[in-house]
């Protein structure tokens, strides 16, 4: 965590990171509270407070260092489970018993409500163009990212735009080997994202692969002889001395093409094939060469 706020995390806003955490569950956040003062009132709830304390804890931890405002995410449905349980108790009797349907009413059209607030309902070209649309985003600081800058449509969608492209680079790529080197081949991401954007577009014979985060625990069980790498990285000013300098035993790269989409902020990531080995080279000498 130290390392993320240090590198990614110094210009997260703590006061939007409180402010998002009602965002993220505002249809429900009523019955967070109701979990919260059903873990103090509620008897049968006592040997569960330990939740409560552990909850807290996590959420001082995100905000001391800057955590994104997801990260807090799966701290929620408990609450929520605790709440379900602890309405259901105080509203079983009498009048209040018919409340029951009033909460499941609140939720469903407060859920409705804030749809655009949680899902990509609108296209991209709308959140930039749309002056509603873009307020709406915009005053909710969504278009915020992690450098502290607007950037007039939120991080996560502009991460996602580039992903199908960049996965067609790779399968272009791959169309570049021969026969006998899309048997043994691996393809090597900078990023963890761009791994999983290729694993879900492209679903190659061998998942791509990635040092980053636990990725890097996704290499082959089975170590095989590589005769091509396709290699996702950042644009490099000369390539052939790049390749010359990593160390990796291959005498030819070339760059297959870069993600162009203005709006995406994989733009200008760029996949490359290295071909033509010099000495035997398998998935386990390049796990150790990254790592």
């Amino acid at each position: 965590m130290q390392e993320l706020t240090e590198r990614q995390l110094v210009n997260v806003d703590r006061i939007a990171f409180l402010r998002e955490q009602c965002i993220f569950f505002l249809p429900s956040f009523f019955i967070i509270l109701a979990g919260m003062a059903g873990l103090i009132f509620y008897k049968p709830f006592n040997s569960y407070r330990i939740i409560g304390y552990n909850y807290l804890v996590t959420l001082i931890l995100f905000i001391y260092f800057q955590g994104k405002s997801y990260y807090a995410m799966s701290l929620y449905p408990v609450w929520i489970g605790f709440g379900a349980v602890y309405l259901a108790y105080i509203l079983r009797k009498g009048w209040s018993y018919y409340i029951r349907y009033a909460v499941i009413a609140v939720v469903c059209i407060t859920g409705i409500l804030f749809i655009p607030l949680t899902c990509p309902v609108f296209s991209p070209d709308r959140i930039i163009h749309d002056e509603k649309v873009h307020d709406l985003y915009m005053k909710t600081g969504q278009t915020t990212w992690e450098d502290g800058v607007d950037h007039g449509i939120p991080q996560d969608y502009a991460d996602m735009i580039g992903w199908k492209e960049l996965a067609g680079l790779a399968q272009k790529a791959f169309d570049h080997l021969n026969e006998v080197e899309k048997e043994h081949f691996f393809i090597i991401c900078k990023d963890y994202g761009h791994a999983g954007a290729i694993n879900y577009y492209m679903r190659p014979t061998h998942a791509a692969g990635s040092f980053s985060a636990d990725y890097k625990d996704w290499f082959p069980k089975q170590p095989y002889e590589l005769k091509g790498i396709i290699w996702v990285d950042r644009p490099f000013e000369n390539i052939q001395e790049e390749l010359a300098s990593s160390g990796l035993p291959f005498t030819s790269i070339q760059q297959i093409g870069s993600v162009s989409n203005p709006i995406s902020r994989e733009k200008g990531t760029c996949v490359y094939l290295i071909t033509n080995p010099v000495s035997r080279f398998t998935t386990d000498d390049l796990y150790n060469w990254g790592i």
